[in-house]
């Protein structure tokens, strides 16, 4: 069976938020401590056999005027 994978989207305030414009090898949407969460999977900076694993607060997404996501 063949697969077509697609490049995983993260949405500008939560790429501000990270601080990281990387393309994403993965993301999840979610709840994290009860609020709306996007969980984000990028390459290692430092490391090109690591990964790193970043969770923002989703709310900038709905609400565009909160500017950047907190990183939970």
């Amino acid at each position: 069976e063949n697969h077509v994978f697609k490049q995983p989207t993260v949405p500008e305030c939560i790429r501000r938020g990270i601080g990281r414009d990387d393309a994403a090898i993965a993301t999840e949407q979610g709840v994290y401590q009860g609020k709306e969460a996007l969980l984000v999977v990028l390459p290692d900076a430092a490391h090109d056999t690591r990964v790193t694993a970043y969770i923002a607060d989703a709310a900038c997404v709905k609400q565009p005027a909160n500017g950047e996501a907190k990183i939970l």
